[in-house]
């Protein structure tokens, strides 16, 4: 971590166009560290769809940092790398900060649609930052969500093991009569599991009512 400053300082040096901006607290410990070096830019802005997966995860060590990331979709529908941060604690300040320092670096008025794993405020911070952006929530961590929370009693023969099935159907429904379709099915069979898809703004997970561009 003392390497830091020359770090950043080398980055931008001998990679012009990057960005690389390290943020301490009064102590001189680790806030922020944001990189984005210029051929990851520069990709991202001529190669591949406005598409941007905002995801994080914990890194190992005893500070317990968060590593942020930004990441694009290329040709080959492969994982894009665009931006990476580390920061102290992840919170609603951290995001927008990241989120800050990714828009300087992309600096583009199209509109670009994000995809997250609905943390709390984020969507917020998003639409905030960036200009007629779109943001969607990941329905592989909806899913996963979705079948942590179900509990019974379940109604029908197959109870909940066909309950993440029928929520995708709602998911990828292009009619309004399909999606009250299946989102009754999800009712039937079992009204807690109803409850806690219908508490999930519909504009960030269905095809039906998401006014961004869905990319596939």
């Amino acid at each position: 971590y003392n390497q830091l400053p020359s770090f950043c300082e080398k980055v931008m040096e001998t990679n012009p166009g990057s960005f690389a901006n390290l943020v301490t607290n009064d102590d001189k410990r680790l806030k922020c560290l944001f990189v984005s070096f210029h051929c990851l830019i520069h990709g991202f802005q001529n190669g591949c769809r406005p598409l941007l997966f905002l995801e994080s995860t914990s890194l190992k060590s005893k500070y317990q940092e968060m590593l942020l990331t930004a990441t694009a979709v290329d040709a080959d529908d492969g994982f894009f790398p665009v931006a990476f941060g580390i920061v102290d604690v992840e919170n609603n300040d951290n995001w927008r900060w990241f989120l800050e320092q990714l828009n300087s670096a992309i600096s583009t008025s199209q509109p670009i649609t994000f995809v997250s794993e609905r943390e709390k405020g984020l969507k917020n911070s998003v639409l905030e930052v960036f200009e007629n952006a779109y943001h969607g929530y990941s329905m592989f961590h909806l899913v996963e969500s979705f079948r942590r929370s179900l509990r019974g009693p379940f109604h029908g023969a197959d109870g909940s093991g066909v309950l993440p099935g029928i929520f995708l159907s709602a998911a990828h429904a292009v009619r309004i009569g399909s999606y009250k379709k299946f989102t009754e099915q999800i009712k039937q069979i079992s009204s807690q599991a109803y409850d806690w898809v219908i508490q999930i703004e519909p504009e960030c997970w269905t095809s039906l009512l998401f006014k961004g561009e869905r990319y596939n």
